[in-house]
């Protein structure tokens, strides 16, 4: 028996698609969204606008503590603004200079793959989980999510007659 964790799994292909992608496409929104943050984070955002165009993240500077988000990676597809731009940022914050720039691509590329993939407990269609499957088949890296996390587990009959205490 084979428990999948569909948001685990979506999220690892979704990372493996960007990874595999030399630039995001940007995708208009059809209203931009209104993102306040603190100043520092705004910052960051202003000295990491050549990175964080590269992901198809187009935005405006507002004020000292607002960002308008006029358009997000096309691969997300609907994807909330507001979330991801506030995952966006505290990955910047906590990253500092320490992290390389391959490092900084990967963590926000994983934070992008997590808020454009399944949510876990969504109802799928027999069509939706034969899908999954067929792209768990064909996705490298697949036992784990980007964060680390099991995206699927096995139970063999061995380890449910340990479940049972049956030998």
């Amino acid at each position: 028996l084979i428990l999948v964790d569909q948001h685990a799994v979506a999220e690892r292909i979704t990372l493996e698609k960007l990874t595999k992608s030399t630039k995001l496409n940007p995708q208009d929104l059809l209203l931009p969204e209104i993102c306040p943050l603190s100043e520092s984070k705004v910052e960051l955002f202003e000295k990491n606008s050549e990175l964080i165009a590269k992901f198809g993240i187009v935005y405006e500077k507002m004020s000292s503590d607002v960002i308008m988000v006029n358009a997000l990676p096309s691969i997300l597809g609907s994807c909330e603004a507001k979330p991801l731009i506030n995952d966006i940022a505290d990955e910047l914050e906590n990253m500092g200079d320490i992290y390389s720039l391959d490092e900084k691509i990967h963590l926000i590329l994983s934070t992008i793959s997590c808020h454009g993939s399944l949510r876990a407990g969504r109802k799928l269609s027999l069509e939706e989980m034969n899908s999954l499957l067929r792209q768990m088949e064909n996705t490298e890296n697949i036992a784990q999510c980007c964060h680390g996390r099991p995206s699927y587990i096995v139970l063999t009959k061995k380890n449910l007659n340990k479940f049972f205490e049956r030998t």
